[in-house]
């Protein structure tokens, strides 16, 4: 887990400049930093919830319905 949290920091420091200019610019350096991002969620998703013992699921029966 903690090499994801490594590997998003360094993409993140990687990125040069103010986001706007990455995003006009450097489209690339950002997809990169997304899917370093996207390899700890799943990482975390998995790892943390097997650690916790806890069950992740969807209920619509939850109570949060909107009538």
């Amino acid at each position: 887990m903690r090499e994801h949290f490594e590997a998003s920091l360094d993409a993140i420091a990687a990125v040069e400049g103010p986001m706007s200019a990455a995003l006009r610019d450097r489209q690339h350096q950002l997809r990169f930093v997304y899917d370093r991002l996207s390899e700890l969620q799943q990482t975390l998703d998995t790892e943390i919830v097997s650690l916790l013992s806890i069950a992740v699921g969807f209920s619509d029966t939850d109570g949060d319905s909107m009538r």
